[in-house]
């Protein structure tokens, strides 16, 4: 199983353990990293991806969606003053994943009818969500990050969601496979295992 290392550390970690009780002749190993892996150059049976999908090749079951929210730290709060709205961004520092084609990132809010988008120019570019998280929480910045991650931190005051009456768009998560390849009881025991439990129920399970 192939997937980021936030949500596999995060999520995957919480749930594999009664996967493991329901199938005890499964093995798993578990690969996490900053960017997706190659499933068919590397033999892998299955994926857990976050984002929009771009490779037709793969079969692709939608789990659902995560919500992120644009957060600071206290303590940078405290040093740079705190944004009251979108347009407050550019004189703030940022913190932001590289973005594939090369062109500047841009973050979209939305507020009913409104909807504004901030070109970045991220003081600090990182290629992978955990990490982004532990720099916002250690002072570095603005980050947008997804709920599976802040939402403790946000609960027990170490993070502050900006503004909360815009919204950013959510974040797809999938499960995906190789389309040539033919399905394995263990994966379709695996997908079977992540549809029933839920994506809501799998984020929240530690932060309710």
């Amino acid at each position: 199983i192939a997937t980021g290392i936030g949500f596999g550390i995060n999520v995957l970690a919480e749930q594999l353990p009664e996967f493991l009780r329901r199938y005890p002749d499964v093995e798993i190993t578990l690969e996490l990293a900053g960017h997706p892996a190659d499933l068919v150059a590397k033999s892998i049976d299955v994926a857990v991806r976050l984002g929009p999908l771009s490779d037709s090749s793969m079969v692709a079951v939608r789990l659902g969606a995560m919500d992120r929210y644009l957060c600071a730290a206290p303590v940078y709060l405290k040093r740079r003053g705190e944004p009251r709205s979108p347009d407050d961004i550019s004189g703030h520092d940022t913190i932001e994943m590289p973005a594939g084609d090369g062109r500047p990132r841009q973050w979209r809010f939305t507020r009913q009818d409104e909807t504004v988008v901030v070109d970045l120019h991220p003081r600090i570019c990182v290629n992978e969500a955990l990490t982004i998280y532990r720099l916002v929480s250690n002072g570095a910045g603005l980050g947008m990050i997804s709920d599976y991650l802040c939402a403790s931190a946000i609960k027990a005051g170490r993070l502050i969601r900006l503004f909360p009456e815009w919204t950013a768009p959510p974040v797809e998560v999938s499960i995906v496979f190789p389309s040539k390849r033919e399905i394995a009881p263990t994966v379709r025991a695996f997908v079977d295992f992540m549809t029933e439990i839920g994506l809501r129920d799998m984020l929240w399970k530690k932060h309710v």
